[in-house]
């Protein structure tokens, strides 16, 4: 999953290194430039290509030279170039010396070579095949006429040698890096709109740079000619006006403390007002309090029960968490519904009408809660007889 650019070689295998055996492993990469592999007197080199993608700016896009022996599999590969060999041959040594112990050339896609021949050329020296299949003597062409010939094992292992690579033309205009060169002109034109736009942005800011500059010198000349009028004028004109000054500063505080005094009198008369007002409502509440008492000496009166005072109807409810007093519960619990009954069955329609007519003489209207509150009483009165 590597992307190189712009190369000068692939890779530099020699013994001068202190090594005598090189291994290679590459898969799913892009080689862009000279994307060769020189080989300069070493024993073993061992390749394995698969899946990669080659734009070979040389004719010769992968093998400069070979090992003594080694081992080459090209499996799966993009190659574009030029009349393009997989091993060109430069050096004094011959070919021969150069043993392929596996070679492999297979699912490959080449754009711009001749054909199979031309890409296979100077790889001649694989006699490790005879070795392996002695059936075939060295120097036969496994071709479909000979293949034919043979047993049906000997045609499987012949097949199994004969694996070739498929060409196929493509176009006959190949232009190698065409994709580069699209995007190397829309790199220029934006570096280039972008140089425009620099300058545009430069001339602006030194517009506006001189346009603050102007504005500063005329703000300088204003405060100058400011300066120079008010030198001009006379002691007796600072004075006049220190004097109004001060004058206007003591009206407004004067203005002030009186503004403070109002507003501090203002105050003292809401909080009167609203200790007579609380005054008066607890006078009401007081005069309230002894009429309900009057009406509840009336009514005890008039029901034959004794009175019982109303601070002791209404006793505070308990707290959380505290037990009610047994009276209490033995009160509430002895409450039914037939003793209600029972009670209000027990007037008499005159003392009824009685009540009343004394209600209306008073005054005063029996409200809902102080039925209840009588009929409670009233109950609780029997209960206690």
């Amino acid at each position: 999953n590597n992307e190189a650019t712009g190369m000068k070689m692939l890779a530099t295998v020699s013994e001068g290194a202190g090594i005598d055996s090189f291994t290679i492993i590459a898969h799913d990469n892009r080689f862009e430039g000279d994307t060769r592999i020189y080989c300069n007197n070493v024993s073993r080199l061992y390749l394995l290509f698969n899946r990669n993608t080659f734009f070979s700016s040389n004719m010769n896009f992968f093998l400069q030279e070979f090992a003594t022996e080694g081992a080459l599999v090209f499996k799966n590969n993009e190659v574009h170039a030029q009349n393009g060999q997989l091993m060109t041959h430069w050096s004094s040594t011959p070919t021969s010396a150069m043993r392929f112990n596996t070679l492999e050339v297979t699912g490959n896609t080449f754009y711009g070579t001749k054909g199979e021949k031309d890409v296979l050329r100077n790889i001649t020296n694989v006699k490790r095949i005879h070795h392996l299949y002695p059936q075939f003597a060295v120097g036969d062409t496994l071709n479909v006429a000979y293949i034919d010939t043979l047993s049906k094992a000997n045609q499987a292992a012949a097949d199994q040698v004969n694996r070739r690579t498929e060409f196929m033309v493509l176009s006959t205009n190949f232009q190698p890096f065409a994709d580069d060169l699209k995007r190397m002109q829309a790199l220029q034109d934006s570096i280039r709109q972008v140089e425009r736009e620099k300058k545009i942005l430069e001339e602006e800011q030194e517009s506006a740079r001189l346009r603050a500059e102007a504005k500063e010198k005329e703000k300088q000349k204003a405060e100058a000619e400011r300066k120079q009028a008010a030198n001009k004028k006379s002691e007796k004109q600072i004075e006049r006006e220190n004097e109004k000054a001060e004058k206007k500063a003591r009206e407004q505080e004067k203005r002030a403390k009186e503004k403070a005094k109002r507003e501090k009198k203002k105050q003292k008369e809401r909080e009167k007002r609203e200790k007579e007002k609380q005054k008066l409502r607890e006078k009401r509440e007081k005069e309230k309090r002894k009429q309900q008492e009057k009406r509840d000496r009336e009514r005890a009166k008039r029901l034959g029960i004794p009175y019982v005072p109303s601070e002791s109807k209404s006793a505070p409810a308990p707290a959380d968490g505290e037990n009610v007093s047994e009276n209490v519960k033995k009160s509430d619990e002895g409450m039914k519904p037939d003793d209600v009954k029972k009670s209000d069955d027990g007037k008499k329609t005159d003392d009824v009408k009685k009540s009343d007519d004394e209600k209306k003489a008073d005054g005063d209207e029996k409200k809902p809660d102080d039925l209840r509150r009588s009929v409670k009483h009233n109950t609780r009165a029997k209960e206690k007889q």
